[in-house]
This record gives C-alpha cells, structure tokens and sequence, in this order.
C-alpha cells in the first residue's frame, strides 16, 4: 500500500507566456502554504501537544515541578552535610578499618 496521497486540485492553473504579467513572491507562498496545509496534517509533536494540553494542566506540572526541585535540593543539601559530619568525626575512617580489618 503506497503511502503518497495524491492531491489533485480542482482549479486547473494557467501559465503565463513570457513577461505578459508576473505574479508577486507573496501570492505564491500564500498560495503553496494553503495547498500544504489542506494537504498534510501536522507533524510537529510540539504543536499538537500545545493545543492539546489544557493551561491548567499546565499549572498543575508547573507547581509539582517547582515541588519536585525544592525537595531534591533539601536532600542534596542534608546527604552534603551528613558528607561532612562524617569526614570530620572520623567515623568513615573507622568503618574502614574495620572493613579492612576482616
């Protein structure tokens, strides 16, 4: 099964002879856009999911994220601390020895 569409239009286009009349850069990219967009649907993931995803859905990821970082950087800061009670009380030394010790 081909996966090309076909698009046939139902104006038939005229050719211009010569120099008789020129069209303008603009009308033709109007004129391209309008055939692409009834032609292929939208493709960008980005843009489907904008105008799927309602704003207050949005918010709601928004606030759980912004939770989310503040929760990792309390417990980054509380492992760094407990990091350096246990360098300066010599207890990693001992845990070491000991294992060594064995």
């Amino acid at each position: 099964m081909p996966t090309t569409t076909f698009f046939t239009p139902d104006v038939r286009f005229q050719f211009h002879q010569g120099t008789k009349e020129q069209c303008s850069c603009a009308e033709r990219r109007r004129i391209t856009a309008n055939l692409r967009s009834r032609i292929e649907p939208e493709q960008r993931l980005w843009k489907l999911s904008m105008e799927a995803a309602s704003p207050k859905f949005a918010k709601v990821g928004l606030i759980v994220f912004l939770f989310l970082a503040v929760l990792v950087s309390a417990a980054t800061v509380c492992s760094f601390s407990e990091l350096v009670h246990l360098v300066n009380s010599g207890a990693l030394e001992q845990t070491v020895q000991t294992l060594l010790s064995r």
